[in-house]
């Protein structure tokens, strides 16, 4: 459909539109955002009404029962700040102690990589030493994450305990 016409906007509001015609217009506004927009700010002063002088301050009144009380902020504000120490902390853990196992990694992975339990790799072909050391390594990553793992649980548990006086995690 076209957009709404100047007239047809007048004539909704003069109420002089079929039901019909009134009908396609309100339906087309409905889908229309321009159209809406020009039928919303063509709308007449005189049909406007002034609000009763009380309803600013009951407004305003049930806005304060709404916020929030400051007891509840203060744990807000604790608790994230406590999230926001606890990543910190985690980055610079995991900065610090990469750097101090990194050396002694690198030269135990050496010796280890082409080593199974039954002693050296069999030199077959690069396929099965490949999938050899992709395994040794994804086992190493998932037993890293696992540790990391565990250290976050108990850290969120104890900062559960101190900042909400319980052991139930969020």
């Amino acid at each position: 459909m076209k957009h709404l016409t100047d007239e047809e906007i007048l004539q909704y509001y003069s109420h002089v539109l079929r039901p019909q015609e009134e009908k396609n217009l309100l339906n087309h506004t409905a889908q229309c955002s321009y159209c809406a927009g020009r039928l919303a700010s063509a709308f007449p002063d005189n049909e406007l009404i002034t609000p009763p002088a009380e309803l600013r301050n009951q407004i305003l009144r049930s806005a304060h029962k709404i916020r929030p009380s400051k007891v509840h902020q203060k744990r807000e504000f604790y608790f994230y700040s406590a999230k926001v120490i606890l990543a910190m902390s985690m980055a610079l853990f995991l900065l610090l102690s990469s750097n101090f196992t990194e050396f002694s990694f690198q030269q135990r992975e050496h010796q280890n990589l082409y080593t199974t339990e039954k002693g050296e790799f069999p030199l077959q072909d690069d396929s099965d030493r490949q999938k050899h050391c992709t395994n040794k390594i994804a086992s190493a990553i998932r037993q890293t994450s696992t540790a990391v793992n565990e250290t976050f649980g108990e850290w969120s548990s104890q900062i559960n305990k101190k900042v909400f006086g319980n052991d139930s995690k969020k």
